[in-house]
């Protein structure tokens, strides 16, 4: 069972309210309630009664809570123990990113792991997908986020980031699949040159569309401005093409993602505080 689900159930607790739980743990109301629910299941109990406005917990919640508190309190005694300088433990986790992934998921993720390890240093290189790869091999990195499996790491399954059709803003799209042909059809594509160019690939198989290519770039920002200067279209993973508000965003007829995974070599150094970093990105995705 999670530390984190504990300290979601103690805070819906004190404020009596799930969206309240929420605004003071600064996590979505879903993941409130996806805790709670996950942790009667764990329990095989009901934890609270709810009403209109109001919740309250149930003997078998208030009994709970008796167990629950007594761990957190343990849980907060161990985070604060000052340990000599001495002290083997591991003081840094080193992780390696691509920049839509640090903008918009991974600081979070270090605010919730800081809440829980908060002597524990976070040190962040952000970098193209083929540096991280060769950051992990190179034991730059304790653990990097990566978009495609290499065969000499473990890579855990992150989220699934949907590829979406990028345009200039005055261009509208046809979802059939004779217009989309059309439109392919009169439009260069810039195309992608990282491993979700594999699904975009199969997109096009799927259509019967023969897309028009005019260069392959790697590089997102630069695809981004090629698209607002009208050279080109392209598609790509949303994460990454929300972040340019100069361009449109529209979607596929059918999805397809840009898949994102958590990587590290079998054997890697901090391993007990990087397996609690993976458990608490996975569950705060």
């Amino acid at each position: 069972m999670s530390i984190v689900k504990y300290e979601i159930f103690e805070e819906v607790i004190k404020t009596g309210n799930f969206t309240k739980a929420s605004e003071n743990l600064n996590v979505t109301q879903s993941t409130v309630s996806h805790a709670i629910s996950n942790l009667e299941k764990e329990l095989g109990i009901t934890l609270f009664i709810r009403e209109a406005r109001k919740i309250h917990l149930t003997p078998d919640g208030a009994k709970a809570y008796e167990f629950i508190h007594e761990i957190l309190n343990l849980n907060r005694k161990l985070l604060h123990t000052n340990f000599s300088a001495s002290s083997q433990y591991p003081r840094v986790i080193t992780i390696g990113s691509f920049s839509s992934i640090s903008n918009y998921v991974l600081p979070q993720i270090i605010k919730q792991f800081n809440h829980l390890y908060p002597f524990i240093k976070i040190v962040v290189f952000e970098g193209t997908y083929d540096e991280i790869d060769n950051w992990i091999s190179e034991k730059v990195i304790d653990i990097g986020f990566t978009i495609s499996q290499n065969p000499d790491f473990i890579s855990i399954p992150f989220l699934k980031d949907e590829l979406l059709i990028a345009s200039s803003t005055n261009i509208k799209i046809d979802s059939s699949d004779f217009s989309l042909r059309e439109f392919f059809a009169s439009n260069n594509i810039i195309m992608p040159t990282a491993s979700y160019r594999t699904q975009i690939e199969e997109f096009f198989n799927n259509h019967e569309i023969i897309p028009n290519v005019h260069s392959y770039i790697s590089d997102c920002s630069t695809i981004a401005k090629m698209i607002s200067l009208d050279i080109g279209i392209s598609i790509g993973p949303k994460l990454s093409l929300k972040a340019f508000d100069y361009i449109k965003l529209h979607e596929l007829p059918d999805k397809h993602y840009r898949y994102v995974y958590i990587s590290h070599l079998t054997h890697f150094e901090n391993g007990h505080y990087v397996k609690e970093f993976i458990k608490t990105a996975r569950e705060f995705v």
